[in-house]
């Protein structure tokens, strides 16, 4: 096993719960995991199997599902949440927003209330992540806007940005 962000690898000794000692545990279990080595494990850090290592970037490509009344700003400041990890972000750029109706894309429009728009997402700093596609636990967030609170967003992250852009239509895996 691998925690990350430190890359610090250790083997799982034991799974502990409430009701005794498991041997495994599954989604939604609460358990509190030993490791073999003493390690500075904290909220939001995540422990991967060391042959599947999540991607690291600090800019990605998404599909934003936008929910505020206000429309999305170029470079405005929110706290993105993915997993328990909490860290600053911005959307950098607006590539398209989706004609849900027609399912056109339009490169000019706004990103409004109920908008859907594939976006790249810049953060402060490094997160770790997978693809929506092939890890939806890993490949969700929110955007929380810093100044009410409010959750004014879901996105789906597609890739990072630092690689050219794979082509794959998402909604149309997920609405057949």
């Amino acid at each position: 096993m691998v925690v990350w962000p430190s890359g610090l690898k250790t083997k799982i000794k034991g799974i502990v719960t409430a009701n005794g000692d498991l041997s495994v545990a599954t989604v939604p279990q609460t358990v509190c995991l030993t490791l073999q080595d003493e390690l500075d494990v904290s909220a939001g850090d995540m422990i991967v199997a060391a042959k599947r290592i999540p991607q690291c970037a600090n800019q990605f490509y998404a599909y934003l599902i936008w929910m505020d009344t206000q429309n999305l700003n170029l470079g405005k400041k929110y706290v993105m949440r993915i997993g328990a990890r909490e860290v600053k972000a911005f959307v950098k750029e607006i590539t398209y927003v989706l004609d849900v109706d027609t399912m056109t894309i339009d490169a000019g429009k706004p990103v409004e209330s109920n908008s859907i728009a594939k976006v790249v997402v810049e953060t402060v700093s490094d997160i770790y992540f997978d693809s929506f596609t092939s890890n939806p636990a890993l490949g969700r967030f929110i955007l929380i806007d810093t100044l009410t609170n409010a959750t004014v967003a879901g996105g789906m992250i597609l890739q990072t940005a630092q690689e050219p852009f794979q082509k794959e239509n998402v909604f149309h895996q997920f609405w057949k």
